[in-house]
This record gives C-alpha cells, sequence and structure tokens, in this order.
C-alpha cells in the first residue's frame, strides 16, 4: 500500500533538505567549520588537529605610587561616619546579605589568617605597614572579597583599618563612602608582562596565603624569616611556602635548573636543601 500522498510529500522534503545539507561546502563565508573548537588540517592550515590551550593571562604591573599619606587619607576617609550595620541597599546586597556573611568578614580582618598577595606586583604578602584592607573586584562569579596586608593595586578597596584595630574602624566606618569605592580600583597600570606557561600564573592575583597568625614567627625562633626573607637570603624553607619567581630565584642562584612546572620546582628545592 503506497502512503498517502500528504506523508509522502513530507518525506520527499525531508530528503530533499538532507541532500541539500550534505552538499554544502566545508566552509561558509571563509570560516572552516572545524575552526570551532578543533582546527582541521586542510591546505590553508597545515597544522593537524589539535586542542589548543588557552595563553596564560599576562601579570599585570602596577606604579607603587600610593604613598603613606595617601593610605592614612583612605584611613580617615574610612572613619568619617558612625559605624553601626551596613545599610540596606546595593553595599549590602553585594557585600554582605546577611549578618552572617558580615559577621565572617569581620572575623577575617581581625584575624588576618587567609590574606592575598598585593603590592604593585601582586606578590607582597604583607608589606609591614601595619594596615588591613578589604577589597574586592568584579569576577565571572560576582563580587569577590579579599583581605590584604599589602596596598590592594588594581582592586577595588572598599575599607582599611589598622591591624590591630579593626574595632576602631567598624565603629566609626562610613558606609556611604565604602559604597562608593565599589567601582573604584586603586593604582595606575604601566605595563603586562607575559607569562610563559600557566605555571606562572601560580602568582596570579588571587593567591592566598594561611597563617596561624600573621606576626608569629615561623619556626617560633626570635629570628624565623619570612618565605621572602628566607628565599632572599638561602635560608632553609619550606619551598611550599615560596612563589614561582621565588623558587625560580632560588634555584637560579644555586646554579639548578629552574625550569619546569611548580611541582618541579618545589621538589628540587627540596632535593637541594636536604
Amino acid at each position: 500500500m503506497r502512503p498517502p500522498a500528504r506523508r509522502r510529500g513530507v518525506v520527499l522534503a525531508l530528503a530533499a533538505f538532507a541532500a541539500v545539507v550534505a552538499a554544502l561546502p566545508s566552509f561558509i563565508g571563509g570560516i572552516s567549520l572545524g575552526d570551532v573548537g578543533m582546527r582541521r588540517p586542510n591546505s590553508r592550515s597545515p597544522r593537524h588537529a589539535e586542542w589548543e590551550m588557552p595563553k596564560p593571562p599576562p601579570r599585570k604591573i602596577y606604579a607603587d605610587d600610593f604613598s603613606d599619606e595617601d593610605i592614612e587619607q583612605f584611613f580617615q576617609d574610612t572613619i568619617s561616619g558612625s559605624g553601626g550595620e551596613i545599610p540596606p541597599g546595593k553595599l549590602k546586597d553585594l557585600v554582605a546579605p546577611t549578618q552572617k556573611d558580615w559577621n565572617f568578614i569581620t572575623d577575617q580582618l581581625k584575624q588576618q589568617t587567609w590574606r592575598t598577595y598585593g603590592g604593585p606586583r601582586g606578590e607582597t604578602l604583607d608589606d609591614k605597614k601595619g594596615w588591613v584592607w578589604l577589597a574586592a573586584e568584579w569576577v565571572v562569579t560576582g563580587y569577590a572579597l579579599q583581605i590584604y596586608m599589602s596596598i590592594p593595586y588594581g582592586r577595588n578597596p572598599l575599607l582599611v583599618a589598622k591591624k590591630d584595630d579593626v574595632e576602631g574602624m567598624l565603629a566609626k566606618v562610613n558606609w556611604a563612602k565604602v559604597e562608593e569605592r565599589l567601582d573604584v580600583t586603586l593604582g595606575t597600570l604601566i605595563r603586562t608582562e607575559e607569562r610563559t606557561s600557566w605555571d606562572d600564573a601560580d602568582d596570579d592575583d588571587f593567591k592566598t596565603a594561611p597563617d596561624a597568625a600573621p606576626d608569629a614567627a615561623p619556626d617560633a625562633t626570635p629570628d624565623a624569616k619570612t618565605p621572602e626573607e628566607a628565599s632572599a637570603d638561602m635560608t632553609p624553607v619550606d619551598p611550599n611556602t615560596l612563589t614561582v619567581p621565588q623558587l625560580r630565584k632560588r634555584l637560579t642562584d644555586l646554579g639548578l635548573d629552574s625550569a619546569g612546572t611548580r611541582g618541579q620546582l618545589v621538589e628540587r628545592v627540596q632535593k637541594a636543601q636536604a
């Protein structure tokens, strides 16, 4: 039995469409269909089909031009209010929607156990100026908050306090001034530096370091050195606490190969110190 004419027409139409699709050239508007995610080898491109790892983002270098006087003025502006809870609005929605969120932030400001590397190159954990900063940046997932004990160049600093008197700052904080800073980035970008591999990106602007207490000596001895100081004078130190540039410098100073992944660099330093 032959199918009804209506159904037969649909079948013929689908067959015609399939033939047209099959006859489409592999290039449309000069863009290879194989260029989506994977490059197809052809006469225009001799490269073999392969996934390409994107380049790591360049490191941003800022001018170290925010003086002690600038920090003091920033602090005075921060404490020019009457304190209290964050008022409802944009600031509260972005920074601390709930009291639990704000309690966590203030605890971190006081304890300073998780700190982000700052400074003009994003390599300074503590600049020893005695300040603790709350700074932020817009990222894909939202508004990211971080604690700094060095100038947060390239970020949006919201407030600053003397590291041993966070409560004093909170008692006088000017929330209107803090809200004005939500979209104000600190620093003058002077150049960018290409990273050779994703291992170098370990030193990106978001790296943090946990500490039991910021001012406690790492080995509980009076003359204990920070990882940065130990890296500079070759004192034995846990290589896991060093940044990739510090690991490379230490290996170079020892006359050893400084190329490789972070894990390889750490292993090399451990063997050299054994």
